[in-house]
């Protein structure tokens, strides 16, 4: 992938172009509307951990962070957010349950929407859906929506929350850091 369509694609939109985007995930295709929402939650999610990391220099963040890195993936970044306490099982268990949903459709070939059994399935299995009123009432999609929402929320209060660690000031070997 070229660089400038890399640092296009992981940065913030606006609000205006945010809600444009919102707009596409609740009216577009089920399957576009599965990719984006998931990105939204794996850039969020990559946000609050390097959030969590002393600062870094670019070359150190794509090293970590870049494609075939170590927390290139959505899946590791859920893992090593549970690993340093940022959320718990709960958490990323529902991010995994959301991968999985983009998954299937990102790499699936059979015609599916979000009333699909097996879709629908992982659905009924979020925790979040405790903190959804009525969540039986909704239709797949308007849930699939309402616990995207949720989980956005849930890692932007992480975010607020979030405060960089400091680097030790008087360090046991005086010729390291």
């Amino acid at each position: 992938m070229g660089k400038r369509l890399k640092k296009l694609i992981q940065t913030f939109p606006g609000p205006k172009e945010k809600d444009e985007v919102a707009s596409e995930v609740s009216k577009g295709h089920p399957r576009g509307a599965a990719l984006v929402a998931a990105a939204f939650l794996d850039i969020y999610l990559e946000f609050l951990i390097k959030l969590s990391l002393v600062p870094l220099r670019d070359e150190e963040t794509m090293g970590l962070f870049g494609p075939d890195r170590p927390l290139g993936t959505f899946s590791s970044r859920i893992k090593i957010a549970q690993a340093l306490g940022i959320f718990g099982r709960k958490t990323a268990h529902d991010l995994n349950i959301m991968r999985e949903i983009r998954n299937a459709f990102a790499h699936g070939i059979r015609k599916m929407n979000f009333n699909t059994p097996e879709v629908k399935e992982l659905l009924m299995s979020l925790h979040c859906l405790a903190d959804i009123e009525n969540y039986r009432s909704l239709s797949s999609r308007k849930l699939f929506l309402e616990v995207t929402a949720m989980l956005l929320t849930h890692i932007a209060v992480k975010r607020e929350k979030a405060t960089r660690p400091r680097p030790l000031t008087e360090p046991f070997c005086p010729h390291l850091d």
